[in-house]
């Protein structure tokens, strides 16, 4: 698929057939193709908006894609927003990629309140072991999840909470 990618789209970038290029990117990000896609970045203009692709990365769950798209240079709002909505649909393995990436503290908390309430547990649990949550969306989260049904999500928070208070005293 590479040496299609070569022969077949980077003429076109070279033509300035962008609209090819970015069906092209759109394709690979859709079908979770991280080494097409790190191929199309490298012949893409410089300042070029990678946000579409990389919100099809996240809602797909493609962490790979979604670690070439963070690597060409997507931040901002844009890791924010896409956090949530991986956090959301239970898309572990993109949630440390952002983790990683180093979102925003206010994303983070946002993220396992959105993970926590629709019962994403893996989703959770990397969001506390990365210790950028604060303790007061954590308890919001684990409130969330006993309130939608998600007991595991939260006897696992109560247990965490008792371990921390024993080792106070």
């Amino acid at each position: 698929m590479l040496c299609n990618v070569r022969q077949v789209i980077v003429p076109c970038l070279r033509d300035r057939e962008l609209s090819a290029a970015k069906l092209a990117l759109t394709s690979g990000v859709e079908k979770g193709h991280a080494v097409v896609v790190r191929e199309l970045i490298r012949y893409m203009p410089h300042g070029s908006d990678f946000s579409p692709a990389f919100e099809a990365a996240v809602h797909n769950g493609h962490a790979a894609v979604v670690d070439e798209l963070i690597t060409a240079g997507v931040s901002g709002g844009a890791l924010d927003s896409a956090l949530r909505d991986a956090a959301r649909n239970g898309h572990a393995a993109v949630v440390t990629k952002f983790i990683i990436a180093c979102a925003s503290s206010h994303a983070l908390d946002y993220a396992i309140k959105d993970a926590a309430r629709n019962g994403h547990g893996a989703v959770v649990d990397k969001l506390i072991i990365s210790a950028c949550v604060s303790r007061s969306a954590m308890d919001s989260a684990f409130r969330d999840a006993a309130m939608n049904g998600h007991g595991a999500i939260a006897e696992k928070w109560r247990k965490r909470r008792n371990q921390r208070m024993k080792r106070k005293r």
